[in-house]
């Protein structure tokens, strides 16, 4: 719609006019556009996750108060009552862990005066939008954004695995990010949990991989890739060297209730059956070969899950999260969500099923694993 208002005033005594001490104000047409201001629909749909993240979050971990969350709760509560020097100590004797990342937005969070379940769900909230954009970034539809959404692992670490879950955000919101804001969150990962080195070494192992075949095939690779890859592994060792006894705890820990045979068979299997969706299979195998070694001196069905998330990242890269196959993962991984909520309002912990259920039931025999 067309605006008339007066702009470029002129001096009386520059123009023939009569009268003194008086300016003539050219008039000048603006026009405004009528279109209504676009807000990007991605940002709308994050407005929108935001309090259903957050409200479904706090109800879980209202019900959640067995398993890991006594300690975490012991922890936060003790974390409002300590002074920061003594946040290293509390995290050690209580949680077993000496990533101070981890530490010290706990203790921000307890000296607020936040309620920790609260503190926790915010979090989430966090995490949920980094899956969300990741996902929306690589083109995923909307069905396969529901079933990440949805997925049994993601909500493990929502209400079940508080100092993973500050390493995955980190490592989430570095694969949206560009520049030092990448690089600076990779880095502070492994400070919130150990477990991003095993992401780590696989990234590297599949920089190995794909140094060597342009090798083989005598095509030049970047000097400034293989500089910057190999500046990240003498981090990694750096870390690992500053680290090392909370990795010796770790790995007795995991030593004492091995399953490797298990955990070989379950990670085989996800991995022949990715082999059938993905376009780059020597990238696929050489990403699974730390998550072999890591299964055979520690264990732990942790390690199962890395292995699913990064299948599933590397096909949503790839777009090829549309297969039939990949399908049948999500939806699997989704519905083993079901009976892990019911676990948390029937018991206040989403792995505990009575001896008797699993002896008589068989949907909970499958479903009910943590892996």
């Amino acid at each position: 719609f067309p605006v008339t208002i007066f702009t470029h005033c002129v001096p009386a005594d520059k123009m023939t006019c009569n009268l003194q001490n008086f300016a003539v104000c050219k008039p000048t047409l603006l026009k405004f556009s009528s279109k209504p201001l676009r807000i990007p629909k991605i940002l709308i749909y994050s407005v929108v996750l935001i309090p259903v993240v957050f409200c479904f979050s706090l109800l879980l971990l209202n019900e959640y108060d067995a398993g890991d969350q006594i300690w975490y709760t012991e922890l936060y509560n003790e974390l409002a009552r300590s002074p920061l020097n003594e946040m290293p100590g509390l995290l050690k004797n209580i949680a077993s862990s000496s990533e101070l990342l981890t530490g010290y937005i706990l203790w921000v969070g307890a000296k607020s005066g936040i309620n920790k379940n609260a503190f926790i769900a915010s979090l989430n909230v966090l995490l949920y939008i980094g899956v969300f954009l990741l996902a929306r970034r690589h083109k995923a539809s909307w069905i396969i954004v529901l079933l990440l959404l949805t997925n049994f692992y993601l909500l493990n670490l929502a209400v079940a695995a508080e100092r993973q879950k500050i390493a995955y955000i980190c490592m989430i919101f570095a694969m949206i990010s560009r520049g030092y804001i990448r690089k600076s969150l990779l880095i502070a990962s492994p400070f919130a949990h150990l477990i991003s080195l095993v992401f780590f070494s696989s990234a590297l192992s599949i920089y190995t991989q794909t140094v060597a075949s342009k090798i083989l095939f005598r095509v030049k690779g970047s000097k400034v890739n293989a500089l910057y890859y190999l500046l990240s592994l003498l981090a990694i060792i750096l870390i690992i060297a500053l680290c090392q006894e909370a990795i010796s705890g770790k790995a007795l820990s995991y030593l004492k209730n091995k399953q490797s045979i298990t955990e070989f068979c379950q990670i085989s299997l996800l991995l022949f059956s990715c082999l059938f969706i993905t376009s780059y299979r020597l990238r696929l195998v050489s990403a699974f070969c730390p998550l072999y070694v890591c299964v055979y001196f520690f264990g732990g069905s942790q390690f199962n899950m890395i292995a699913v998330i990064v299948a599933l990242y590397l096909l949503l890269i790839e777009r090829r999260l549309n297969h039939p196959l990949a399908y049948v993962l999500m939806v699997y991984c989704s519905l083993k969500s079901i009976p892990f909520v019911q676990n948390i309002f029937l018991f206040g912990d989403g792995f505990f099923v009575p001896p008797d259920l699993l002896k008589t039931n068989i949907f909970h025999n499958i479903f009910f694993r943590r892996c």
